[in-house]
């Protein structure tokens, strides 16, 4: 748990510590979507890209690839 992140809900750090307790050779991030009142190219907002089983991807500081049309989103194949 980062020391700069004061505004995190008890209850998600909780979450957090359960997923290791159970998965403790993983490495365990905590994630939420980014919300409409925050700026999404703002590097200081964290993205991520996880998998159909809700395994992560790829984070990373900076926007990644995505699509606005819901018509052009990626499937499963």
């Amino acid at each position: 748990m980062q020391g700069d992140e004061p505004l995190v809900a008890p209850a998600d750090i909780l979450k957090v510590r359960d997923a290791k307790l159970t998965h403790m050779t993983d490495v365990i991030n905590g994630y939420s979507w980014i919300g409409d009142q925050e700026n999404p190219p703002s590097v200081n907002i964290p993205k991520v890209v996880t998998n159909e089983r809700d395994e992560l991807v790829y984070m990373s500081r900076v926007l990644l690839p995505g699509f606005k049309d819901p018509k052009r989103a990626p499937f499963a194949l």
